[in-house]
């Protein structure tokens, strides 16, 4: 099983998407899982979108990272939007970082209970 997180830089809400999804692989005793992570502004058609095209869900972080990638080829077939929107500067703020984990946790604990 393979999940692709996307935000608009890469920097903050998909890397701790990414980390939150592998604890939760873990919890539910998911084999074979893989996670990654993106921004938007780095994806390039071809390769970057193949990527994203073939993973089983494309977790957007929010309504305009899904337009961004649906402009740069990306199916919305196995896209979701997660909603969560870009108000989480991690790096410059730290202390943000239990809330984005609580609310990646309940937003994405589904996905994982009806695969395990």
């Amino acid at each position: 099983m393979k999940f692709v997180f996307v935000c608009y830089a890469g920097v903050n809400r998909s890397p701790i998407g990414v980390e939150v999804a592998k604890t939760l692989a873990r919890k539910y005793g998911i084999k074979n899982f893989e996670a990654e992570y993106f921004g938007y502004v780095n994806i390039i058609p071809g390769a970057n979108v193949d990527r994203l095209n073939t993973a089983d869900i494309v977790f957007a972080m929010d309504q305009q990272v899904v337009e961004d990638l649906v402009r740069k080829g990306v199916s919305l077939e196995n896209m979701c939007n997660l909603e969560i929107e870009d108000v989480y500067p991690i790096r410059m703020y730290p202390e943000l970082k239990p809330e984005l984990v609580k609310i990646l946790t309940e937003k994405l604990e589904p996905f994982f209970i009806k695969r395990s």
